[in-house]
């Protein structure tokens, strides 16, 4: 090799080991003090390693159903730091899981006073769109919108103290417009529609209002019904005398088919077992 190419090749040995050298420096000082120079990153959940012996997949449904979390409420490892999960992680994981031959069944693992009815759709329909065999396992409690999020698995299934709640939709909130008036606060409205500041909890509610809220707050409640009783083939008129946000115990809900078992994971991994002749080996989300 003559000098020329021998002084070309030593520069970019030299380059090529300065960069490498800023990149370990940056990305130590990330890891260690948490900079966030990536975060932008895409850290979405198709990146999370899956150990190659699992074959069911569980999911867990735990605590405030969102349909999003806010990057300050997630842990660098972007874990949630409350009580709370998202519809768009459980769909998007229930969607891969779907997709990839590694699993044959899904479970959703339940525990939770549920939220919006909207982002409980959003999981029920990922179970409809799998091909998957998929269990709703109710662990303490699930409220309305956690039963609603579960009624399309193929199996709906609970434990003897598991404690299910009804059929029910709400937008209850507080009003404050009374301790206003004790501490001598008066509501000004200012708004080119007339309904813009109807959920303001400062002042009281018309009855237009009222009977507006009601309105539609009597079609969530029709659609849940009608969607139970179509998706667990009940008689919607049954369902309808349910819905009146009773708490049952596992023995009614078995009674009146809201559920299908009482069944924990060690039976999921027997049904699994007899169905497709080897183990089932969890790992869980």
């Amino acid at each position: 090799m003559n000098k020329e190419k021998w002084r070309w090749f030593n520069l970019f040995v030299k380059i090529f080991w300065l960069i490498a050298s800023v990149c370990v420096i940056v990305l130590t000082f990330d890891w260690f003090i948490g900079l966030d120079i990536f975060e932008d990153y895409d850290y979405s959940w198709e990146y999370h390693y899956f150990p190659s012996s699992c074959n069911v997949w569980v999911v867990k449904l735990h605590g405030d159903l969102y349909s999003y979390l806010i990057d300050d409420d997630l842990d660098y490892n972007w874990n949630s730091i409350y009580d709370e999960v998202s519809s768009e992680h459980i769909r998007q994981w229930i969607e891969y899981f779907s997709n990839d031959d590694q699993f044959d069944m899904i479970v959703l693992d339940i525990d939770s006073y549920g939220w919006s009815p909207y982002w409980a759709e959003e999981v029920m329909n990922a179970l409809v769109r799998s091909d998957k065999d998929t269990v709703a396992l109710i662990r303490e409690s699930w409220l309305s919108a956690a039963y609603y999020s579960a009624i399309w698995a193929d199996k709906i299934v609970a434990s003897k103290m598991s404690d299910v709640w009804s059929i029910w939709a709400t937008m209850s909130y507080l009003n404050y417009s009374e301790q206003n008036k004790d501490n001598w606060i008066k509501f000004e409205e200012l708004a080119t529609w007339k309904f813009k500041n109807s959920w303001s909890p400062d002042k009281e509610l018309t009855d237009e209002e009222r009977e507006l809220f009601m309105r539609d707050l009597q079609k969530i409640h029709d659609y849940f019904v009608t969607d139970v009783a179509e998706h667990r083939n009940l008689d919607i008129e049954k369902v309808k005398e349910l819905a009146d946000w009773s708490s049952m115990l596992w023995v009614q809900a078995l009674q009146e088919w809201l559920i299908d078992e009482i069944w924990d994971l060690d039976t999921i991994k027997q049904e699994f077992f007899d169905k497709y002749w080897y183990e089932a080996n969890f790992c869980v989300y």
